[in-house]
């Protein structure tokens, strides 16, 4: 893994570990592809440069990337299809990590933003110089942690078949105020055909999208707030 360091304007010494984006991308396809054979990854880049930011201009610039390598294989859960995938999102500057998420996830606009659909292996890894051994063996566990998606994939399967009270479930989910509980009980009246709101599955769904999009969070909060929502619900069901 080729790393990259940087060194703050102010001073002499390198104090930040990056690593080249060309040589990730590569590095964590090959492993992918040894990992999981016979599947093909279709992988997306979206790069902002954050050069105007304090944290970013005071190593002479910086950007985020995000990489999703999404499997041609789907799965069909209550009529709705996932897709397995990694994500990668680094920030390339001071103050910022590496996160890693590989799971099932689901497209729920025209753009490509996706949300989890189901628990997610969350990675993190820091920009420190001690963290450059994490960054070169990151390709390594990514494809260690592919195994989770088999689990997750049968979780999926489960939880479908969970039938489950959905007005009982959002009245004791903790993580929303009143108000937005009486709003996603209310919301249950229009739910997708997809999202079938009997299941804990279908629950999990619903609630996660509809919160999106009140909470207009970005699609990386999104994911690292929501990937233990199906645990949850889950746990509330039984």
């Amino acid at each position: 893994m080729s790393i990259i360091l940087k060194q703050r304007t102010d001073l002499n010494r390198a104090t930040l570990v990056t690593l080249d984006q060309n040589v990730l991308v590569e590095n964590t396809l090959a492993t992918l592809r040894m990992v999981a054979p016979g599947i093909n990854f279709a992988l997306k880049t979206v790069a902002r440069d954050k050069s105007h930011t304090k944290a970013a201009g005071s190593y002479g610039g910086g950007e985020t990337y995000r990489h999703t390598f999404r499997s041609d294989q789907s799965v069909i859960v209550n009529r709705d299809t996932l897709f397995p995938q990694v994500t990668i999102v680094d920030r390339t500057f001071s103050g910022a990590a590496l996160r890693a998420y590989i799971g099932f996830f689901r497209v729920v606009c025209s753009n490509g933003l996706v949300i989890p659909a189901g628990e997610a292996i969350n990675l993190t890894v820091n920009h420190r110089l001690s963290s450059e051994k994490q960054l070169r063996e990151l390709h390594e566990v990514i494809g260690a942690a592919w195994g989770s998606v088999t689990a997750a994939q049968e979780k999926l399967v489960y939880a479908a078949s969970v039938k489950v009270d959905a007005a009982r479930v959002i009245s004791q989910l903790d993580m929303f105020s009143e108000v937005q509980r009486a709003d996603l009980t209310r919301s249950l009246l229009i739910a997708r055909a997809e999202d079938d709101t009997t299941t804990v599955a279908g629950l999990y769904q619903h609630i996660n999208e509809t919160d999106r999009k009140w909470s207009r969070l970005k699609s990386t909060a999104h994911l690292e707030r929501d990937v233990k929502m199906l645990d949850t619900i889950l746990e509330i069901a039984a």
